[in-house]
């Protein structure tokens, strides 16, 4: 398996990098979209650059309140037996 790192869209070239490991979320099912997050071990660092940036992860939920805007992003389908975006998803909610 292996990753293209610093790209918005499946046409795009980025940094290839082999994967070395996956770490699902301990309640993922393959059979629904809950918990559909897994953490990648690359073989080699990724180089940093203007694309290509490091993602903070929290030690602590932030407390978000009603009203107050968020950005959620990924790849995928965007319902259940749907077809494939070829370009990141990114939206604003509330």
């Amino acid at each position: 398996m292996s990753i293209q790192a610093g790209i918005s869209s499946l046409e795009e070239n980025g940094q290839v990098l082999r994967i070395r490991d996956v770490f699902k979320h301990r309640k993922f099912k393959a059979t629904g979209f809950d918990y559909d997050l897994a953490i990648l071990e690359a073989e080699k660092d990724i180089i940093f650059s203007e694309r290509a940036l490091p993602v903070s992860i929290l030690k602590e939920t932030p407390k978000l309140l009603v009203g107050e805007k968020a950005t959620v992003t990924g790849w995928g389908f965007q319902k259940a037996n749907g077809t494939r975006m070829s370009n990141a998803l990114q939206v604003k909610i509330i």
